[in-house]
């Protein structure tokens, strides 16, 4: 080795070169070593994409509706038109027994219930005969006689009142006639509206009255009866106006006497109490011959008042026949075991030549399914009608089922210091390999937003309770942002970018203020020896490549 050295250094030739070749070694190591423990730097570029959160849950594939089909009544099979799997609609029939008996007391009570109405009908027309007694039809003929008269007189008298009460006739005042006469006493202050309203009343009674009275004219004992009533509540009504009035036209009359005066109008004042006095007289008569006829009428028919009672007695029996007619129907029905709803016939325990006491007999359940999950209370919180879920199924890991939430119990379950709350999701899509009681999971979607700003959450930092992200203070081009991907590249400088973020999932954040689409930032820093970075860089390329949202030329992606 000494010779050697010593031959080099006497030859200038092996000198140079020995030199160069030391540089090199020398540059290379510098280089090696140094760029091994630099820090390295792995990039993204912000874009937009779709951010769900979402809460999951196991459970099992129901049917949406199921019932045992259950006997109420006891007997021998006779008639099973389905089998096991069998489509039914709503009505279908599904197990008959032997409905002999059934049938009889249908029959029975039907007999029962027309006897019941025979007795009825009888009962009705020994009343209408009693109606059309000779006694009846005197007092109704002799009522409308009566009416006959008082409707060729009442517009005469109603006519009269009009004018007694409401034309002015006292000039000088300007007022209505009872206006000026209730003028003249306190007690008399609300005549004028209370005779204005009777006055209405009669009126109308009037035009009701005398139509129902013309049809009386030509009608049944009953329209006749009717008339003669209404007649003589118009005439009661009539007479209690006239008295009104008397009553104020009296009291002035009075006052004139006892002051031993003489009144302007006292010509006008008597007219009006004479004409008066002569309406009560005509009304009188007729409300004193019109009693005699209503309490006629009245005493026959307190006479006959016990056919009513009867009558309604046997309506009584005869709804008692009609509801025993229904309860034997209703009996009969009870040996026919119908589908109550469309849908699969199971579970069938009976054959024909049973005979049945009770317990279920076959089970019906729903062609439509529902997926039935249990959540936590904390991810139960977030979970609202109508939200979307997605279906995946142990034994059909090929299947993926849209689906939307049906039904939230309100009653959590407790079980070992954790409450539960089981969660309906209703199937938007169908598929027929689906069969109840199979496993489910449920993913359901409890918020989401898109062509929103998304970021993976390992770019982002906390310092002083500010989010912030780093980027490169140089331009970069795509290629070196793509290779940062495989290995990392080195960065003179980087600087900090305080950020607002809105939604999170485990995966990626929001970004609400801070970025913008397309800015450049650091997803991952490497900063380890030669030995680790490899294995690092690695895993860091796999990671970023799970990050859907940070595409480059040829990539692309979303959140979820």
């Amino acid at each position: 080795m000494k010779n050697l050295l010593k031959k080099i250094l006497k030859n200038k030739k092996y000198l140079f070169i020995s030199i160069i070749i030391l540089g090199i070694v020398w540059i290379g190591y510098v280089k090696f070593f140094n760029n091994s423990n630099q820090t390295k730097y792995v990039l993204g570029i912000v874009q937009k994409g779709k951010i769900e959160i979402s809460v999951s849950g196991t459970g099992f594939v129901l049917p949406t509706k199921q019932i045992d089909l259950k006997s109420k009544v006891s007997g021998d099979v006779v008639y099973i038109p389905v089998k096991e799997g069998d489509r039914v609609r709503a009505g279908d029939l599904i197990i008959k027994f032997d409905t002999s008996n059934a049938e009889k007391n249908v029959r029975d009570a039907e007999i029962n219930l027309e006897n019941a109405k025979l007795i009825l009908e009888k009962l009705k027309k020994q009343y209408d005969d009693a109606l059309r007694a000779d006694t009846l039809n005197k007092n109704y003929e002799d009522g409308i006689s009566i009416l006959t008269e008082f409707y060729n007189d009442y517009p005469n008298i109603l006519n009269g009142l009009n004018n007694i009460l409401f034309n002015r006739d006292f000039y000088f005042d300007n007022l209505t006639n009872i206006e000026y006469y209730a003028s003249y006493d306190k007690k008399f202050q609300n005549l004028p509206n209370l005779t204005k309203n009777l006055y209405d009343k009669l009126k109308d009674d009037y035009n009701q009255s005398f139509n129902d009275y013309n049809l009386a004219k030509r009608g049944s004992g009953s329209e006749r009866a009717r008339a003669i009533q209404e007649g003589y509540n118009l005439i009661s009504e009539t007479s209690q106006l006239i008295k009104i009035a008397q009553d104020a036209i009296l009291s002035l009359q009075g006052q004139i006497i006892i002051n031993n005066a003489v009144h302007k109008y006292q010509s006008i004042i008597n007219s009006h109490a004479s004409s008066l006095n002569n309406y009560f007289n005509k009304i009188d008569s007729y409300l004193k011959n019109i009693l005699v006829i209503v309490n006629n009428i009245n005493n026959f028919n307190d006479n006959i008042s016990n056919y009513p009672l009867d009558i309604k007695a046997q309506e009584l029996n005869v709804l008692a026949k009609q509801n025993a007619l229904n309860d034997a129907k209703e009996k009969l029905a009870d040996y026919y075991i119908r589908a109550p709803f469309s849908g699969i016939v199971t579970n069938i325990n009976v054959k024909v030549g049973d005979t049945i006491s009770g317990g279920v007999l076959a089970s019906l359940i729903t062609e439509d399914k529902i997926a039935e999950i249990s959540l936590n209370e904390i991810d139960a919180a977030q979970v609202k009608v109508g939200q979307n879920a997605i279906l995946t199924f142990d034994a059909l890991p090929d299947v993926s089922l849209n689906g939307r939430v049906l039904e939230i119990s309100t009653i959590g379950t407790e079980s070992q210091g954790v409450v539960s709350y089981n969660v309906k999701i209703n199937f938007e899509d169908k598929n027929d390999n689906v069969k109840p009681g199979m496993s489910v999971t449920a993913k359901i979607i409890t918020n989401s937003k898109d062509n929103v700003l998304l970021i993976p959450n390992s770019a982002i930092k906390i310092f002083n309770q500010d989010k912030y992200v780093e980027k490169p203070i140089e331009k970069l081009s795509e290629n070196i942002i793509k290779a940062s991907m495989r290995s990392g590249i080195i960065l003179s400088t980087t600087t900090r970018q305080i950020i607002k973020t809105g939604l999170s999932n485990d995966e990626f954040s929001e970004i609400i203020d801070g970025l913008n689409e397309g800015d450049i930032i650091i997803l991952r820093i490497i900063n380890l020896n030669n030995s680790q970075a490899s294995s690092n860089v690695s895993n860091q390329r796999q990671t970023s490549q799970s990050s859907a949202i940070f595409r480059f030329p040829g990539t692309s992606g979303r959140a979820r």
